[in-house]
């Protein structure tokens, strides 16, 4: 069974699943902590491997809770995020489209990032992208959206998040590398999954690879050697979610402003 086959099987389920409270959950809750300081109003964000759009979802409520603390109980002039969702698995956007009805969803391999379509104009998107609430459910279309190049210093991401889903990428150096790329200058990037930095990660996480089929737990020092000189990183540390379960590995990197050097 191959990845996407895996995914695709998980979906309808992917919600209830007992790893949701021990792991996928907390994890979210990890990542928005890092945010909490960061006004998300009006941001536009993009979640790679959003799975069925919890995470997106977490963020848009957070956007609200901060412009409630500091505006009118009606929050006036309040902007939602503008949010983006990519997923290879058909089946897990179908389930983030029922979520996240005003979300902007695309089926396609993360390979595929270099070529997103050229977010400054939406109307002339492909369709391979899914605008809800004309999602026709029963055919989500595959990706081949890849003959339009974004324009990322004009119409750029805010933020972009990806948690749990670069160990299983096939070129996770480039697929990092891709996410810099389409952050607008000062934009940063939040990564979180599993690691394996002690044996005891390692071996957990095999037993975890028979349910999910090929992948690889990157370290925290592999994960900085991936990102390189892309970006400047702000955090990059390990956290656990339950004493028994295996390490997680967090990072938070920022693509420099124009005319910043990383040092």
């Amino acid at each position: 069974m191959s990845n996407k086959s895996v995914w695709n099987f998980w979906a309808g389920v992917y919600n209830s699943l007992a790893a949701q409270a021990v792991s996928l959950a907390p994890t979210r809750r990890y990542v928005l902590e890092r945010l909490a300081d960061q006004p998300l109003a009006g941001r536009r964000i993009l979640d790679i491997g959003c799975g069925t759009g919890q995470l997106l979802a977490d963020m848009a409520a957070l956007a609200r809770t901060q412009a409630s603390s500091v505006t009118t109980p009606a929050m006036s002039g309040f902007m939602e995020p503008e949010l983006w969702g990519i997923d290879y698995s058909a089946r897990m956007i179908e389930e983030a489209a029922r979520l996240l009805p005003k979300a902007r969803l695309l089926c396609m391999d993360v390979a595929d990032l270099a070529v997103m379509p050229d977010l400054s104009d939406f109307s002339s998107l492909p369709v391979t992208v899914v605008e809800n609430p004309a999602l026709e459910l029963s055919a989500v279309p595959e990706s081949n959206a890849g003959s339009i190049k974004l324009e990322a210093s004009a119409a750029g991401f805010d933020l972009i998040t990806c948690t749990h889903s670069l160990p299983y990428y096939a070129d996770a150096q480039k697929a990092i590398h891709d996410m810099m790329g389409l952050l607008k200058p000062g934009g940063q990037l939040l990564l979180a999954h599993a690691s394996s930095a002690y044996v005891y990660d390692r071996l957990f996480m095999s037993l975890v690879k028979l349910t999910t089929g090929r992948a690889k737990y990157y370290r925290p020092e592999e994960l900085a050697a991936m990102l390189g000189d892309a970006g400047k990183i702000i955090a990059l540390e390990l956290f656990k979610t339950r004493f028994w379960l295996p390490n997680f590995v967090f990072l938070q990197a920022q693509k420099p402003a124009q005319g910043d050097c990383i040092l």
